[in-house]
């Protein structure tokens, strides 16, 4: 009989699923606007979960979730859970989208933050 290890997998910023957002529906100028995300993973061979964040034009943004995998081909039993905040200051009055990737690769949310100037 042979004795195989088994194969070693290690991968870094896969895409994992957003399981639960909170985004406001209205912001004010120069004040930070807070989301609330959590993400989750399917087993313990997961590590480093984290979100990310980015502007990609003035008034739109992209959010999607992270992890790093790594199994030496046994993969315990538990679900990796993640939660953050995550803030943005919007410089300018106007309708800010968040482009959130839920469901790696296919399901994509689209959130409104309307952003007015203070006191209006």
């Amino acid at each position: 009989s042979c004795n195989i290890d088994p194969p070693y997998v290690s991968y870094g910023n896969v895409p994992v699923n957003i399981t639960s957002l909170s985004i406001p529906e209205s912001g004010t100028v120069n004040q930070p606007v807070t989301i609330m995300a959590v993400t989750s993973a399917p087993d313990g061979c997961w590590m480093n979960l984290r979100f990310i964040l980015t502007k990609k034009e003035d008034f739109k943004y992209d959010l999607y979730a992270v992890g790093s995998y790594e199994s030496h081909g046994v993969c315990p039993q538990v679900e990796v859970i993640q939660d953050s905040l995550l803030t943005f200051t919007p410089v300018a009055a106007g309708e800010y989208v968040i482009i959130t990737l839920v469901e790696p690769p296919a399901t994509i949310r689209r959130d409104t933050v309307t952003v007015a100037a203070p006191g209006r």
